[in-house]
């Protein structure tokens, strides 16, 4: 099941990686970092603002549905899900109006028009977050996978056609909404064919929610959103480019783009790991209500192959981020080279949060989650207002690297101490030691080289570093070679040899 929806969402992750880097590039050369700074500033403060409509209503879906499912009982799985959607779609037109009203009384006339698109694009992206949680709670990534492709044609076609027509911030909002809009209605039809016989059975001699899901449950229910609520927002100090704010008062405009462009390559980066973590979190969720004593392991699990996979990644990016940006984005953004390379370097914490996170979330632990990211927002607002003011883009990176890695240390910490997670060390170190002898081993041809001979010749020759020295070191044991050789025989057949010998090299 695991390794299936991670074909999935590899799929949904390759086509987006593609289209995000495609339109990062274009609409970063056509704009300009001043340009880029102030789309970049508005388009975060829509983000932010959908993230705090969704009042942890998504996350509560997905974890109770995933619960009653596992445990077979159908019936207070519908009635969670008429629970949520309505609460959901109430919420979401009133962020909608409120948006609506700060744009018609607050934004400058010559900025509403594509404002309004902007704030409107709020409701699609809202209401397709009940459908994706439900998708999750059945392990079913292929409902989540084909609309988001949809939607990401769409979106990458409305930013071809703007900038061939110069419709500039305007065409970009409105190529937003619709692709969101899209994505929102194919969701939800493959949601409801889904559900369709699952609300069937549930609804059966049932004449309404207060039968379905008892007032016990609707109690815990709310508790989890509420904890939600408060760590989201939380997140969005420490994991959403909450220094965005601190830059545009307290820096220049340019600095914005310059932190908002290298923030969004290292968030794609760390989608391959997603890849693997996405899928199996959703099994960990409906393992608390089949087999709780076997979530600890599989997180450990989670946490060792996530670093496998992001170490060489973000680390690697780290290296090459001076042959990186100077091809990608043109001399106009060289200032940004420092600020990618540091957020890539701690980038590799990150990657290794969702593990921990998930399951302090399947343990109903969110309180702890609660405290921590409390204290590292207080930790992270400090570091904005004492590294930004003399560092820029720079001492915002830095801020929030330091913040990421203590939060992603407290919540593991906890989880080992208290909920009694065996990790293994020794594999752990290993990989962080190659990942950094790899780094500087890609460094002097980034800097010396031209971009695209530094790329061509650095990517392949720390790609080989990294691997040798996983053999050398032997981060990986036979119980990994035996768990790859396993996922290789799904591969087509002319890379199964290749495959193969790949892993019997790196494991003999």
């Amino acid at each position: 099941m695991i390794f299936r929806n991670s074909i999935w969402v590899a799929l949904d992750t390759g086509v987006g990686f593609a289209a995000a880097l495609i339109i990062s590039i274009a609409v970063a050369r056509a704009l300009g970092p001043v340009k880029l700074g102030y789309y970049s500033y508005v388009m975060w403060l829509t983000g932010i603002s959908g993230a705090i409509g969704n009042l942890g209503i998504p996350a509560a879906t997905r974890k109770y549905l995933a619960e009653f499912i596992g445990r077979g009982e159908l019936a207070v799985c519908s009635g969670i899900l008429k629970l949520t959607y309505r609460f959901q779609f109430l919420l979401s037109v009133l962020f909608v109006a409120c948006g609506f009203g700060v744009v018609l009384f607050m934004v400058p006339p010559q900025h509403q028009h594509w404002a309004t698109l902007a704030v409107f694009s709020l409701m699609p992206s809202m209401l397709m977050a009940i459908p994706s949680a439900a998708n999750l709670a059945m392990e079913d990534l292929f409902a989540n996978v084909w609309p988001s492709l949809i939607s990401t044609v769409i979106n990458l076609v409305g930013v071809v056609l703007t900038l061939i027509h110069g419709w500039e911030l305007l065409g970009l909002t409105g190529s937003l909404l619709v692709a969101r809009t899209v994505d929102l209605t194919v969701r939800y039809v493959l949601y409801r064919r889904r559900f369709g016989k699952l609300r069937g059975d549930a609804d059966r001699g049932h004449s309404g929610d207060a039968k379905v899901v008892p007032s016990e449950l609707k109690a815990r229910i709310r508790r989890f959103c509420v904890q939600s609520s408060v760590l989201k927002s939380l997140n969005m100090v420490v994991w959403d480019r909450s220094e965005i704010l601190f830059l545009k008062e307290l820096s220049d405009i340019r600095q914005v783009a310059f932190y908002s462009l290298s923030f969004n390559i290292t968030q794609q980066l760390l989608l391959v790991p997603q890849v693997f973590t996405s899928a199996a979190s959703a099994s960990l969720m409906v393992r608390v209500g089949r087999e709780p004593e076997g979530v600890g392991r599989m997180a450990a699990a989670m946490l060792r192959y996530a670093a496998l996979v992001a170490l060489p990644l973000t680390v690697g990016m780290a290296g090459m981020a001076s042959a990186v940006m100077r091809l990608l984005y043109g001399g106009q953004y060289e200032a940004a080279i420092p600020v990618l390379a540091l957020l890539a370097f701690f980038a590799a914490a990150k990657a290794c949060l969702p593990a921990g996170q998930q399951l302090l979330v399947a343990a109903d632990r969110q309180d702890v989650l609660v405290k921590v990211m409390s204290a590292t927002a207080v930790l992270n607002i400090a570091l904005d207002l004492l590294l930004i003011p003399k560092g820029a883009a720079v001492g915002a990176a830095v801020a929030n690297g330091i913040s990421q890695m203590v939060a992603v240390m407290a919540i593991w910490v906890f989880a080992i101490r208290r909920l009694g997670v065996a990790i293994e060390w020794g594999p752990l170190g290993k990989m962080v030691f190659a990942a950094i002898l790899m780094a500087a081993c890609v460094v002097i041809p980034a800097s010396l080289l031209p971009p695209p001979v530094a790329i061509l010749v650095g990517a392949p020759f720390g790609a080989a570093i990294f691997l040798m020295l996983l053999r050398q070191t032997r981060a990986l044991d036979y119980a990994d070679r035996q768990r790859l050789l396993a996922i290789k025989n799904a591969l087509p057949a002319r890379l199964y040899g290749v495959c193969s010998r790949v892993i019997r090299f790196l494991i003999p």
